[in-house]
Order: structure tokens, then sequence, then C-alpha cells
């Protein structure tokens, strides 16, 4: 079966409102969601394998943002730790245009991103028990693939941030370069391809891996596939019980964690690595060495997964990424600190005119200031880049979104 796939997505408009007209000065630009006091807490992740690292690296670049001057420490302490000066004491020209009162953000370890939305869903007054303390959820689904609402009248936002796409690997020994969207559908749905000489390599059983169902490039891949990518693992390789089959050379489960391909490169149940088949960020892929091991990038229908063609959209696996909060309904909503840091004209997403830059920096866009450690636009940019990952944008509000309602 042969399915065409396109980057869409079902976006509300551009994300955010832009102020209209002149820039104000970088001395009166006190962000939304500044209060003049340093949370914790305000800016809680979850979700997503595939965004973790990116988002780390992301919230260490905005927790490091230029800011307002700090009171000094007493002893005892007093009330007035741990927040900005008074306006009278702040620098003339202090940076307001970033993390101005130095909230925190931070991320929970990844359990998938369909767990992190549930959990995001789930942050009811009290709390359920063993559901933590979330604020957004990182996703690499979009709305429809995998869970994707609430049930108790909230509304999800879904930020499409970065670009990313998914693809088949291999490994080293194994021939075949390209497959096409109808073959991996034979291959992981159908049943119909089972040896890789039916695609012109080896004559050797094609041995299929896929991830946990809570992966959301798990729903994604499904979704690219036209089915359930388990559908073709025999029973005792997905059965949750990784002591089957019996012999203790072949412990085997093949639907493991997404981005471990070194775990199907030493799979001791087939008689060559080069026999197996996985899917894999690109993203993830090309930053993080040890999650890609010896597996190497198959193409599909002929196009490779570079950032040319997932940009163009002819790389037919192509997705966005998303962060997801709970944008209206029920209380809690989200917080004033997330939506500063994740939401539509948040400091990820906002144009270069609403950062801040070096005086004399030559970048277009951005308010020039003495005071500015870094040019805060090209930050997100590069952070975003040297993840593996690729901008939507490069000019104005870097996102794009979708509300996703409970049913």
């Amino acid at each position: 079966m042969k399915r065409s796939w396109k980057l869409a997505l079902a976006s509300a408009g551009v994300a955010a409102t832009m102020a209209a007209g002149v820039i104000t000065p970088v001395e009166a630009q006190v962000p939304f969601w500044a209060n003049t006091t340093v949370q914790v807490g305000g800016i809680v992740g979850s979700g997503s394998d595939t965004t973790y690292f990116l988002m780390n690296s992301l919230s260490a670049a905005y927790n490091e943002s230029d800011g307002c001057a700090l009171t000094s420490v007493t002893f005892p302490p007093t009330g007035t730790q741990n927040r900005c000066r008074p306006e009278v004491e702040q620098a003339a020209a202090v940076v307001r245009t970033e993390n101005y009162d130095h909230d925190i953000a931070f991320s929970y370890y990844p359990q998938g991103s369909s767990a992190g939305r549930r959990q995001l869903c789930s942050q009811t007054a009290p709390r359920p028990a063993g559901v933590p303390f979330v604020t957004y959820a990182r996703s690499s689904a979009a709305p429809g693939d995998g869970f994707s609402q609430c049930t108790d009248g909230t509304t999800l936002r879904y930020v499409a941030f970065a670009k990313d796409a998914l693809t088949w690997v291999k490994w080293t020994g194994n021939p075949v370069a390209n497959l096409t969207q109808g073959q991996l559908n034979d291959i992981y749905v159908d049943c119909t391809i089972t040896n890789w000489n039916q695609v012109g390599g080896n004559n050797a059983p094609i041995g299929i891996w896929t991830a946990i169902a809570a992966s959301g490039s798990r729903a994604t891949w499904d979704s690219f596939i036209g089915g359930s990518s388990d559908s073709c693992i025999p029973a005792a390789y997905k059965d949750g019980d990784p002591n089957t089959p019996a012999s203790p050379s072949c412990p085997g489960e093949r639907v493991i964690r997404e981005h471990q391909a070194a775990i199907p490169q030493n799979d001791p149940c087939l008689t060559n690595e080069a026999d197996s088949i996985f899917f894999a960020s690109v993203g993830v892929h090309n930053a993080q060495p040890g999650a890609k091991a010896a597996s190497i990038f198959g193409n599909i229908d002929g196009f490779a997964p570079t950032e040319g063609n997932i940009q163009s959209g002819d790389f037919p696996f192509s997705r966005f990424v998303y962060n997801v909060y709970r944008q209206s309904g029920p209380a809690p909503t989200v917080t004033p600190q997330t939506a500063g840091f994740v939401g539509t004209n948040g400091w990820i997403c906002k144009p270069a005119a609403q950062h801040t830059k070096p005086t004399g920096d030559p970048d277009p866009g951005g308010v020039q200031s003495s005071l500015a450690t870094n040019n805060w636009n090209s930050v997100v940019l590069d952070t975003i880049r040297g993840d593996g990952f690729i901008p939507i944008r490069e000019s104005g509000n870097k996102c794009d979104f979708v509300d996703v309602a409970s049913s």
C-alpha cells in the first residue's frame, strides 16, 4: 500500500499577535510574564524522549539569559531575597526582553510524548497520586497521533517550534539504500515483505523493531506507514517478557524505547545486525552519537532526510515537534512563566525584534544594548540547530500552534 504524506499542521494561524509599529526601547520592555521574583517550579516539562535534550539546551540558554539585578543576600534572610532589585536601583539600560526575573526552567526525564500529555491533563486539584506537577508537555507527535486531548473541558495548545523527520535506519552490511512508502507499509504493517532480498538486499529475514506505545515518534511513524508498526513482530518479541523466547542467547523484546539504535545493532537473535530495521528521529540521530550508534539513514521514495528536503516537504516523513500546555478550561491553566518560555509569543517563539543583542551586532532585528551578553534570537535558532532540529522560520514569529479542545 502506498500513502502520500507531507509536512502539515492544522494551524490556528501564526502564533500570537504581534504589537504593531515601533519597538519600545529596551529600557521599557518588561516581559509579560515577569513578576520580579525568581520562580522555581513555574516551568516544568515532561514527556517526549525526542525533544528532551533539545528542551534541556533551550532551558539552559533561557536560565542563563540576561535579566534584572537581584537583591543582595542578607542574614538572616528576609522576604526580599531572590527578587529583582527595585526599578530605581536597576541599571538604566538593564536588559528586560529575556528571562528578566531569572525564572528556572527544567524538565523531568522522558517517559514518552503520550505520557507527558496525560500527565498534563491530570493537573487537577488535587492531582492524582503519583502524577508529578508539570506545566507543559514535550511532544514529538501531532494532535491526532496517539493521545491528544483532555476530557475535563481543557483546551490544549500545541505549539510547533521546530521541524524534524523520521526515517528508517539500517546497519553496515545492508546494501538497501532506499525504500518506498509502500514497501515500508508492506514490511511493518501488511507483513508481505519479510526478507531483504524482496527489496534488493541480502537473503536474510528482516528483523523489525519499533518503539513503545507511549512514544510520540512511534505514533507518528505509525501514521506515516499506515498502521501499527508492531503488526509483523512475532508475538514472543512483543509480549513484554524479556525472558521469551526461552533461549538464553536470544532474550528478545523488539518493542523498546525510541532512539536506542545500539540495541538492534547488538541483537543476538539475528545472525547479522544488518538484518535489523528500526526508525529514528533525524534530529536526535544527527546530534546524539550515543543514540545513533552505528545505524545509517535510509532514504524514502528517493529522498534523503536532509534539511533542504525536510524544509521543502519533499522528504515524505517530515514532522513538527511541539510543546503543549493547558491553554484554557478548568484550573490550573498555563502559568505565566511557562507561557513566557514556550508560549506562542514566549522566549522561544517571539521574533528577533523582541529579543536583545549586543550593540553593533550586524544581524537584522533585535534591540541593541551595551549590557546584552548575546544575540538572544540567534541563541534560540542556533540551539535548535545545534541539537539536530530545524527552525520553522527565522524571521517573524518562529512558531505555529493549534488548539485542541476536550471531546
